[in-house]
């Protein structure tokens, strides 16, 4: 993973303790959660907690570590402790009951059908192929770029209200009192000269930023974007299993070209 992505992931580790307890309540995030917030040695100590039916003593986790690398150690707890994905009593750790239950069902195949989505099983005759989902992204991204420097963009490409209300929240662009139209800002500078990864993380969080204002919850956002890092690129998938908040988002990452619908309901 490269580092830009795993400063978004950092700045998702100062959320609330009950927010974290109830994103533990999916194997996809559980999952996600274990295999991109946590350092290897954590990773081992999840895993050796992870099947044992008894609290490990918090000694026994200490004599697996080479004293020459106690900051690797030190680094480990005080991520387990700062995620809440254990319990500290008497000088044991546990892990959390419902991220323990729910990783486990996503190591060996359990959960509920479309956990990690549901492929479609109908044969679409126009399935489009990977390089077509990269010149869309591409497509998509550039215009929001364009759009915040004052380039012409095509009506086709220009980027929705959503988008510019985006934009706006996070600063990235202010509205002018001579006139209606959004400007780019030093802010929104700054951002153009991040990788194409970091700005797509910006947007992101500044989503989930904006989750009170859109009526939507912060934990179901997350899930889904959990859980769309863990499909497969260039596969369909149905949308049956989405909550309504899951299929609003649809329509704005749609507008972000992080996902690709073809078929889209207009509204009657």
């Amino acid at each position: 993973m490269s580092s830009q992505a795993m400063k978004g992931f950092e700045q998702l580790e100062g959320l609330p303790e009950a927010i974290f307890k109830r994103l533990y309540q999916q194997p996809a995030t559980s999952l996600a959660i274990f295999r991109r917030m946590l350092p290897n040695l954590a990773k081992t100590f999840v895993m050796a907690m992870l099947f044992n039916p008894d609290p490990i003593p918090i000694s026994t986790l200490e004599g697996w570590v080479h004293p020459d690398k106690n900051s690797l150690k030190e680094e480990a707890f005080a991520k387990l402790r700062q995620l809440h994905l254990v319990t500290e009593r008497q000088g044991t750790f546990a892990l959390d009951a419902t991220f323990k239950t729910e990783l486990t069902k996503a190591l060996t195949g359990g959960g509920s059908p479309g956990s990690f989505g549901l492929p479609c099983d109908t044969d679409d005759k126009n399935k489009v192929d990977i390089s077509f989902l990269d010149k869309y992204a591409t497509e998509q991204w550039e215009s929001i770029l364009h759009f915040m420097v004052g380039n012409e963009v095509p009506s086709s490409r220009r980027p929705s209200e959503g988008v510019v209300r985006l934009l706006l929240h996070g600063k990235l662009m202010e509205q002018t009192r001579a006139s209606s139209e959004a400007v780019i800002t030093q802010l929104g500078f700054s951002f153009l000269l991040q990788e194409a990864n970091a700005q797509v993380w910006t947007l992101l969080l500044l989503y989930l930023d904006m989750a009170e204002q859109l009526r939507m919850d912060p934990v179901d956002i997350l899930h889904f974007l959990f859980l769309l890092g863990s499909l497969e690129l260039g596969q369909d998938y149905d949308m049956k299993s989405l909550t309504p908040t899951q299929k609003g988002m649809l329509e704005d990452l749609r507008d972000y070209g992080i996902v690709y619908q073809r078929k889209v309901r207009k509204p009657l």
